[in-house]
């Protein structure tokens, strides 16, 4: 089996929310990937310390970073005043990660891509990992 050159993600996370996480999805109007409240189980015997809706990008992880990206903000932008709304009571999040295996690039989002997460009033938070070759 081929092992990909590259693994990318992207998701909106939202937390700080004090009820269910279906309070979020009435909010958002889009169906989360992912939630959890605060207190269920995690790893082990480890108990989530937050509560996060998390939303994934439809794109596939070995889609280049920006059309992963791209394709979060395509499904966010049809439910715009429902993520703003859910900043204003909320706090929301962009997340990207990037898992390398051959070398580990410089990152460069386009004017459009940053004013598209600027229009959303989300923050960015990016990580990127060098997993060496397998």
């Amino acid at each position: 089996m081929t092992v990909p050159a590259y693994e990318t993600f992207a998701w909106l996370v939202v937390t700080e929310f004090k009820h269910s996480p279906d309070e979020v999805t009435r909010v958002v109007g889009l169906a989360p990937s992912d939630c959890y409240s605060k207190g269920d189980p995690w790893r082990g015997t480890a108990k989530r310390f937050t509560s996060a809706w998390v939303l994934n990008s439809p794109a596939g992880k070995t889609e280049p970073l920006e059309s992963v990206l791209s394709a979060l903000l395509d499904t966010l932008e049809t439910a715009k005043a429902g993520v703003l709304e859910a900043g204003r009571k909320f706090s929301t999040q962009i997340g990207v990660a990037a898992y390398f295996r051959e070398s580990l690039p410089v990152l460069n989002l386009s004017k459009e891509l940053v004013q598209r997460i600027a229009q959303l009033e989300c923050s960015l938070d990016i990580d990127t990992y060098y997993l060496g070759e397998d």
